[in-house]
């Protein structure tokens, strides 16, 4: 329990919703050992975003007694600020959503704010740094219309492609995500099948939509996998990986893993779905189906995660290589410029893309070097 390891299957431990006598058992030991490092345990958990969600978890299953005095109003304070953020953050969404009804636009709702909407977890448990929304594509300009008429202005300049845009208000605790895509793809998860697929909200006086329990499946697997660099870099992420035990957990007989698991393959995702499922199956202890994760490649990921885990030399080693070539995602590529994500047009598109990295880089280089030329020149005459 003083490794980061330790803390990574201790805080899974916690989050799982496997709530047995013998595993309540086995976390209350833990705890209660003199060795545990907390120090290690809250700052993973910081760095995950877990940190409510981990004092939640301590209460379901009765343990908040086996915390030192510290630790307890530690997380009691961060949980509490966070579930009187979180109302803000939905107050702030139901207002988004009033505005775009008027406009006669049904928003649906996807990520961490559908939690808040749809009212299933306790407010206070998602950490929240945004307001992910997707419309139709023809509603695209209503919605500019309708998010502008209550002082929303775009945030900087999206580059193109863009999957969404992103719009701030002036004392707005949070940004609103306007999305055309889902993510930075365009074939795995259609945006609209996602928004045809999409549940309606009925526990809410505000008509709106959220993201159907198995797309809300698929995009976890998408950010492990293409959005974030949580597949290539190694990581266990601890969050996307709860979220999954928690939609097991609330709407275990909605999924449907054939259609996941369809889906994956027919996309070249097997390894990085079958990484994932495999990580939340042995760390949280997710009811996964075995067809998701079957074969080597996912058992071999989490040795290697845990292998950083133990060696930084390994893990900078890997992060490193990470940076590289995460940007050179094949999805990606294929958003930015349409090759496909396969073959010499793939290679190409690659090619492209770092000569144009190097070329701006370069560009940059020779301004700051020509700028600190100038500004380096005496100005006063010479005696």
């Amino acid at each position: 329990m003083t490794s980061r390891a330790g803390a990574v299957i201790f805080i899974g431990e916690c989050l799982s919703y496997l709530d047995t006598p013998a595993s309540t058992a086995a976390i209350r030991s833990s705890a209660l050992n003199e060795n545990t490092n907390w120090q290690t345990i809250i700052g993973l958990a910081n760095r995950n975003g877990v940190t409510c969600e981990f004092w939640l978890a301590l209460n379901r299953k009765g343990l908040t007694d086996c915390l030192p005095a510290d630790v307890r109003d530690y997380l009691v304070l961060v949980y509490d600020l966070n579930r009187r953020r979180n109302q803000v953050i939905l107050d702030q969404a139901l207002e988004v959503a009033k505005a775009l009804n008027a406009w006669n636009i049904r928003p649906v709702f996807m990520k961490g704010c559908l939690t808040l909407i749809e009212g299933a977890l306790d407010i206070g448990s998602s950490m929240m740094t945004d307001i992910d929304i997707i419309v139709k594509d023809e509603e695209i300009s209503k919605t500019f219309s309708a998010l502008r008429s209550l002082g929303y202005a775009i945030l900087g300049e999206p580059t193109a492609p863009s999957h969404a845009w992103t719009f701030h208000r002036s004392m707005s605790l949070v940004t609103v995500d306007l999305h055309c895509d889902v993510g930075p793809q365009r074939n795995i998860l259609r945006a609209d099948v996602a928004i045809q697929g999409a549940t309606d909200i009925t526990d809410n006086t505000t008509p709106v939509g959220g993201l159907n329990v198995t797309h809300r499946v698929c995009l976890l697997i998408m950010n492990f996998g293409i959005f974030e660099r949580h597949y290539c870099a190694g990581d266990i992420p601890l969050r996307n990986l709860h979220h999954l035990a928690s939609l097991c957990h609330q709407h275990a007989g909605e999924i449907d893993w054939q259609v996941i698991a369809n889906t994956m393959a027919a996309h070249q995702l097997e390894a990085e779905a079958g990484a994932w499922g495999f990580l939340a199956r042995r760390i949280l202890s997710a009811p996964v189906p075995t067809r998701l994760y079957r074969g080597r490649r996912a058992r071999a990921h989490l040795i290697r995660s845990f292998l950083q885990l133990f060696c930084p030399q390994f893990d900078f080693a890997v992060r490193w290589y990470a940076a590289i070539v995460w940007p050179l995602n094949r999805f990606r590529m294929d958003y930015r410029y349409g090759c496909g994500i396969d073959g010499l047009s793939l290679l190409g598109a690659r090619v492209r893309h770092i000569a144009g990295v190097i070329a701006r880089q370069s560009s940059a280089l020779l301004r700051r070097h020509f700028f600190a030329t100038v500004t380096a020149r005496p100005t006063g005459r010479p005696e």
